[in-house]
């Protein structure tokens, strides 16, 4: 059964053998990894199409790292698709757990590794796929994590929205981390690594960054003792600056939440650090205006005091931890 709704053409049953080329293709299902790859194999001959809005959910009890594991590399061939200027995928496949949170490698359990190699050949399949579409300017992948210099491969995209862009590796000097040259809008779904922004290269085409979340991930934190490494302090100013000034007409929003997801235990301040988490905490003075929640964080009277200066009041809010009003 189709619908057509202007220039957008709904299908609930099987793609045709062929419609008119720059319609968008909305396509909902849910059933094993094998029928997954049948409907992508059913649209690879539709290589004219413009927009594509691809959403298949598998259902819960097939999504086990053996089940998809023959799959790995299907999604290569949406290559095939090169005149798309914008696509949308929803896939059970691409989900990611994000290869920087303690909390979510914690719930793959003794799969872990298994479902990280599995994950990791589904993610770099898609991704080859989205090198050959030259024309593809908005790519819209909320279970998808990319590393910066991936995502700049993507040359032509104005507009992006994933899951999330992977924090640099922690070491030497700080690292550089490229964007698509003409990205005007970029959206993480999830929380961001204040290395990671303070990394980041600009382009000046970049007026919108969607994202009110920072997190200490597992490359921000010493794994032994629970305490942030340095090079994670000193990045926290230049990220909370440069999210304030990418942010849509210079607002912040009312929220933020700001969590420590790289340890096992709460975070401890910087080792041989006096003032403990204050070193830092100061630099949230630019979120203006904002209510702040903090998680994970292993704070002492200093700590609260900073922030009462900083943001104003402060709450104790489990599970959060604290909560600052403004």
């Amino acid at each position: 059964m189709q619908q057509l709704y202007g220039r957008k053409l709904f299908y609930c049953n099987l793609f045709p053998s062929a419609f008119v080329s720059d319609l968008i293709c909305f396509w909902q299902l849910a059933g094993s990894f094998a029928h997954e790859d049948g409907i992508i194999s059913s649209i690879l001959h539709l290589t004219h199409l413009r927009e594509l809005y691809l959403t298949i959910h598998v259902d819960p009890e097939e999504f086990a790292h053996e089940a998809i594991a023959p799959y790995t590399t299907s999604l290569a061939r949406l290559s095939a698709l090169t005149a798309l200027t914008e696509l949308m995928l929803d896939l059970s496949r691409c989900y990611q757990y994000g290869g920087d949170n303690l909390q979510m490698m914690q719930l793959a359990g003794d799969d872990h590794e298994a479902w990280t190699e599995v994950r990791e050949a589904h993610r770099t399949s898609l991704l080859s796929a989205l090198r050959a579409m030259p024309q593809l300017q908005h790519l819209d992948c909320a279970t998808l994590w990319l590393h910066p210099s991936e995502a700049a491969t993507l040359t032509a995209l104005t507009s992006l929205q994933l899951g999330g862009l992977m924090p640099p590796p922690y070491g030497g000097s700080r690292p550089t981390s490229p964007l698509p040259p003409r990205l005007a809008d970029l959206c993480l779904d999830s929380a961001v690594s204040p290395r990671l922004l303070a990394s980041l290269q600009i382009p000046s085409t970049l007026t919108s960054l969607r994202s009110c979340r920072l997190r200490f991930g597992m490359s921000d934190v010493n794994q032994e003792t629970c305490q942030l490494l340095p090079e994670t302090v000193a990045a926290v100013g230049p990220a909370v600056q440069r999210m304030k000034a990418l942010r849509p007409n210079g607002s912040l929003g009312r929220f933020w939440l700001l969590t420590a997801d790289g340890a096992a235990r709460p975070l401890l301040p910087r080792a041989g650090v006096p003032d403990g988490h204050a070193e830092w905490l100061g630099q949230l003075g630019a979120l203006d205006g904002v209510d702040l929640a903090l998680r994970g964080f292993a704070l002492q009277v200093e700590d609260v005091c900073c922030l009462a200066q900083t943001l104003g009041k402060v709450q104790v809010s489990p599970p959060w931890g604290l909560f600052c009003t403004q």
